[in-house]
C-alpha cells in the first residue's frame, strides 16, 4: 500500500511539474501575444520592433527605440496607419541572437510585420524565422548575404554598408593619392566587420593599392589590448589607416595611433558605424583632419529635420542625433504610412495573407519615397540612398561635395 502510494505521488509530482513548465513557458509566448491581441482589439496596428535594450548593443537599442517612437507619434498625429493608430511593442533582445530567434518566432501570423533586429548578428539569426513568418521584416539587412537570405521578406532599413565602405574609401584614395599602402582594422566578433575587410583587401589590390595588414581588435577591451593593436599597425609602415570599427573601438585606437607619430589626420578614415556622439566626446582632438562617412548629414536643414533634432537632444541630455540608426529607423517606420495608406491596407485578420504579401511586395521594389533627408528607395530589398563624406575640423565634421 505504502509503495503504491509513493507511486502515485511520484507520479503526481511530475504531472504537476509537467504542467508548470508548460505553463511557464507558454507565459512568455502569452505576454506577448496578449499586448498583441489588446492592440488589435483597440482598433490599434501592433508593430513588433526587436531591440537590444540591454546587453552589447544596448546603445543601438536605445537609439532605434527612440527614433521607432517618435516616428511612431508623427504618424498617429497624422491619420494613423490608413486611419488606424499604430502600437510600437518594443521587445528586448538584450543582444542576444538567440533570444531575438526566439521573440520572432513568437509573432508568427499575428502582425503584418516586424522592425528589427537592429544588429547583424541578431539579423542572421532570426533570417530562418523570417522566411517561415513570411511576413516584411524591416532590419539590418545592409549587407548583401543578409539580405540574399531573407529575400523578399527582409529588407534594409538603412542602405547598403559594403558598398558604402568601399565608396568612401574610394573618395578617400581620391583625395589622398599618396596612400599606396595601407592598414585595415576590423573585428572578427562582428562577422559582417570582418567580411567587409576581407573583400576590401581583393578590390584595393584591383586598384593598385597594397594592403600592409589587417589588424583585428577582438578579444578583452583593456588600453594595453588598443596599444598593441595600434603599434602592431604602426609596425607594418603604412601610408594610411582604414577602420571598419565602432566608436569606442575607434576612439582608442585613433588615439593610441595619434599619440605614436600619426600627425597628419587625412591619413585616417573612419566608418559610419563609428559616427555618434561617443566618439565625438572620447576620441576628442584626435579627430582633427581625419575623414569618415555617414549615411546621412547631422548638419542637414528642414523643420522636419529640425524638429527630430530638438525632440532627441530633450531626451538625450542635449546630445545630437549622429547616428545613422536614427534617421534611417525614422525613414522606415514613416514608410509603413506611405506603404498602408497607398495599399489601403485594413489590418483585419480575415485578409492577413493577402495584405501581408502586398506590403512586402510594395517595400522590396518601392517607389521613390521622401525621407527626412531627401528621396530614397528599395530596390530588391535593398535601400537606395546617397553616402555623406566628412573630415573633421577639431571634433567639428565638416561635410565634403
Amino acid at each position: 500500500m505504502k509503495r503504491r502510494i509513493i507511486k502515485i505521488s511520484v507520479f503526481l509530482a511530475v504531472a504537476v511539474l509537467a504542467i508548470l513548465i508548460v505553463v511557464n513557458r507558454r507565459f512568455s509566448v502569452t505576454e506577448l501575444e496578449h499586448e498583441i491581441i489588446q492592440a488589435k482589439t483597440d482598433g490599434k496596428i501592433p508593430a513588433v520592433m526587436l531591440c537590444p535594450m540591454t546587453g552589447d548593443y544596448d546603445y543601438v537599442g536605445e537609439m532605434a527605440a527612440w527614433s521607432a517612437q517618435y516616428a511612431a507619434d508623427q504618424i498617429n498625429a497624422n491619420g494613423g496607419l490608413n486611419g488606424r493608430p499604430i502600437q510600437l511593442i518594443i521587445e528586448n533582445t538584450d543582444s542576444d541572437p538567440g533570444q531575438a530567434k526566439s521573440i520572432a518566432d513568437k509573432v508568427k501570423g499575428q502582425v503584418l510585420f516586424l522592425i528589427g533586429p537592429v544588429t547583424s548578428p541578431e539579423i542572421s539569426a532570426v533570417t530562418d524565422d523570417i522566411m517561415d513568418n513570411k511576413i516584411l521584416d524591416i532590419g539590418t539587412y545592409s549587407f548583401d548575404d543578409a539580405l540574399l537570405a531573407s529575400a523578399p521578406y527582409g529588407v534594409s532599413y538603412m542602405s547598403n554598408s559594403d558598398r558604402g565602405e568601399w565608396e568612401c574609401v574610394q573618395r578617400w584614395l581620391n583625395e589622398n593619392p599618396d596612400m599606396e599602402r595601407v592598414v585595415i582594422f576590423t573585428d572578427s566578433r562582428d562577422t559582417s566587420k570582418w567580411e567587409t575587410a576581407q573583400e576590401m583587401v581583393k578590390n584595393l589590390s584591383q586598384l593598385g593599392v597594397t594592403v600592409a595588414g589587417t589588424v583585428d581588435i577582438s578579444g578583452e577591451t583593456s588600453e594595453q589590448k588598443y596599444m598593441k593593436c595600434a603599434i602592431q599597425a604602426l609596425n607594418m609602415k603604412a601610408d594610411g589607416y582604414i577602420s571598419l570599427l565602432s566608436a569606442q573601438d575607434y576612439a582608442n585606437i585613433l588615439i593610441q595611433l595619434r599619440l605614436r607619430g600619426v600627425e597628419e589626420g587625412r591619413r585616417i578614415t573612419g566608418s559610419f558605424s563609428a559616427f555618434t556622439e561617443e566618439l565625438i566626446q572620447s576620441a576628442g582632438d584626435s579627430l582633427d583632419g581625419t575623414y569618415i562617412w555617414n549615411k546621412f548629414n547631422p548638419e542637414y536643414d528642414s523643420d522636419e529635420w529640425n524638429a527630430l533634432v530638438e525632440a532627441y537632444r530633450r531626451d538625450h541630455d542635449g546630445n545630437l542625433p549622429l547616428s545613422t540608426t536614427v534617421v534611417d529607423i525614422y525613414d522606415s517606420v514613416m514608410a509603413l504610412k506611405v506603404c498602408f495608406d497607398t495599399l489601403d491596407i485594413s489590418g483585419e485578420d480575415s485578409v492577413y495573407d493577402q495584405e501581408a504579401e502586398a506590403i512586402v511586395r510594395w517595400f522590396y521594389n518601392s517607389d521613390e519615397i521622401q525621407g527626412i533627408q531627401g528621396s530614397y528607395r528599395w530596390e530588391n530589398g535593398e535601400k537606395i540612398k546617397d553616402y555623406e563624406y566628412f573630415v573633421f575640423d577639431g571634433t567639428h565634421p565638416v561635410s565634403i561635395e
